[in-house]
């Protein structure tokens, strides 16, 4: 079964945000919860600030949201209710950030590459494992698991971990920043 959902190329996108003021100051921030909810509630709404994204991945976006930069798989989760970062690797020419985020009815992991220029060179998000139904009541742990499942054939495609891991692996999946 392939549950990978990638929105972006491999080429490049930034953070999406309303304002430019917010743009850079997630171009200064990299792996930073608060950008990444942003870009996830901007993609649900069709808010996207475009001039924040890589040429490459900005014209992705236009062809797949039909212009809008509004993705209807995102807006059906609902509300994006938690944000965390599980993870880093850093490449030569910038850093690959996993993060968590929690919706009503699922979780997701994403690989977000950010360049060192502050823009993003791969965006993707697959399907956290669910955690398994703890027979004691307690809250059951967050898995460590990474993405599994297929991919669009033009973007990267993680590995078992939410992050690169090492160089070799992340330089493999992104190029354009090693």
């Amino acid at each position: 079964m392939k549950n990978k959902r990638n929105i972006f190329g491999a080429a490049a996108v930034v953070v999406g945000f309303c304002t430019i003021g917010s743009a850079e100051a997630v171009a200064q921030t990299p792996c930073n919860p608060s950008s990444m909810a942003l870009m996830v509630q901007h993609f649900q709404s069709g808010s996207a600030y475009l001039p924040a994204f890589a040429w490459p991945v900005r014209q992705l976006i236009l062809q797949q949201t039909g212009g809008t930069t509004y993705y209807p798989q995102l807006a059906a989760l609902g509300p994006l209710q938690n944000v965390s970062v599980i993870g880093a690797q850093q490449l030569p020419n910038g850093i690959v950030c996993g993060f968590a985020t929690q919706f009503a009815n699922v979780n997701l992991f994403w690989q977000v590459a950010y360049g060192a220029d502050g823009l993003i060179y791969g965006l993707n998000y697959t399907p956290a494992p669910a955690p398994s139904v703890p027979r004691s009541g307690s809250p059951a742990p967050v898995p460590s698991a990474g993405p599994t499942g297929g991919t669009t054939p033009s973007l990267p495609t993680p590995g078992t971990s939410p992050v690169p891991q090492g160089q070799e692996e992340g330089c493999d999946l992104y190029p354009n920043l090693c």
